[in-house]
């Protein structure tokens, strides 16, 4: 009855679920006929205090086994059983993760004077090789299943979120909640307010969207994925799992995990009477999307959907605060392509809503790089970020 005490409060039939003890016989007439003492008065037996169950239930002396005493103590013992399975599994998953990094860091210490005496061109496609061969391997199960051992690391730490006071943002037609994640994705929420109707970007961490999906109070439907890496797209199959019908949404050809919609470029789909648009940014990876945002009014949905008209981007990892995402799939003039002519006709007055929490890091990269540069906010810092985007093109 209290699982989280530890305390399992059995009731009095459960007492012959214990078997006979030599000498319990003898001492419980002696109790009963001396009125009591130090033992057990009525003839009750000291093992019916044991909160577990030592045996299968015995008969009562006709031969027959009580139906409910029996079931009972079947599924006692497999909440049990399966209990120690989890936590034995959960051990083991965290065991060879630091097995894991010890190897990794042991390699480090061992290889660093070869990274002394090698010249530095060996050295850096020897590296290459190792991060794409290791890259490969995340994009895959195996790297799904460490995206949810970390998560439930985090958890077991109580890690706290990176960011708070967050406030939803009101669009015309629906409100967005952001929700920090791990230790520094974002998430987010937006609720169509004629529907009640609900859209997620990114949950990589799908415990906690449900939790604030509950708080809202409102129908998760959709499932929006900019692109394939877990602290994106983690989440996608756990939700579809507890909800069949939910439309998981991503880039056509990206391959994130759990899709059920692939979204081609200027296809529109709608929560309500909120519109949302794929926009292609190849670069970070080879179909990355962002989704552009706007809400109808009062017009019909057969009337076209105008990039200009757009009242909020979601960029995923292909833009972020004051910096862009890394170019695992593509290069410098791909990831210009991507942000100054495929956003390029996104309005100012735009909301952007990035992928992970950078902003203090790329705004320190970028005073370094460029001293003199003006800050820019809204769509309009996408063209500032031409020149870092070129650095970088220089750079590889």
């Amino acid at each position: 009855r209290t699982p989280g005490a530890g305390v399992l409060d059995f009731p009095a039939s459960t007492a012959s679920f214990c078997p006979p003890v030599q000498g319990a016989t003898s001492l419980r007439k002696r109790d009963t006929a001396g009125g009591g003492g130090d033992g057990l008065a009525g003839g009750q037996s000291q093992q019916a205090s044991n909160p577990l169950p030592s045996g299968p239930p015995e008969s009562d002396g006709s031969g027959a086994v009580g139906s409910d005493s029996l079931g009972s103590y079947l599924l006692l013992s497999l909440a049990t059983w399966l209990r120690l399975l989890l936590n034995f599994a959960v051990l083991v998953g965290a065991t060879i993760g630091q097995a894991i990094y010890t190897v990794a860091v042991g390699l480090a210490a061992l290889l660093f004077p070869i990274y002394v005496l090698i010249p530095k061109v060996v050295f850096e496609k020897v590296v290459n090789f190792f991060f794409f061969l290791g890259y490969r391997i995340y994009l895959t199960r195996v790297g799904e299943w460490l995206h949810h051992l970390t998560l439930w690391q985090m958890k077991r730490a109580k890690t706290p979120a990176h960011s708070k006071h967050l406030r939803p943002t009101r669009l015309k037609s629906c409100d967005v909640l952001p929700i920090p994640l791990m230790s520094d994705n974002y998430a987010y929420l937006i609720v169509d307010r004629s529907s009640n109707h609900a859209a997620v970007v990114d949950p990589c961490d799908p415990e906690e969207v449900l939790r604030v999906v509950n708080e809202r109070a409102c129908q998760l439907t959709m499932v929006l994925t900019t692109h394939r890496h877990h602290d994106h797209a983690g989440g996608n199959r756990w939700l579809l799992a507890r909800y069949p019908r939910l439309r998981i949404v991503g880039g056509i050809g990206e391959g994130s995990a759990g899709v059920t919609k692939e979204l081609a470029e200027g296809e529109v789909l709608w929560l309500g009477t909120t519109s949302i648009m794929a926009i292609a940014t190849p670069c970070h990876t080879a179909k990355h999307v962002v989704f552009a945002v706007a809400g109808s009014g009062d017009a019909p949905r057969e009337a076209p959907v105008k990039v200009e008209d757009t009242e909020a981007v979601f960029t995923g990892d292909a833009l972020f605060v004051g910096g862009v995402g890394a170019f695992f799939h593509g290069n410098g003039k791909d990831m210009h392509n991507s942000l100054c002519v495929k956003m390029a006709p996104l309005p100012n007055s735009a909301y952007v809503f990035v992928g992970h929490e950078y902003t203090l890091d790329h705004l320190r990269f970028a005073k370094w790089l460029e001293p003199q540069s003006q800050v820019h906010s809204g769509p309009a810092a996408v063209r500032s970020a031409v020149p870092l985007v070129q650095f970088v093109t220089l750079v590889c």
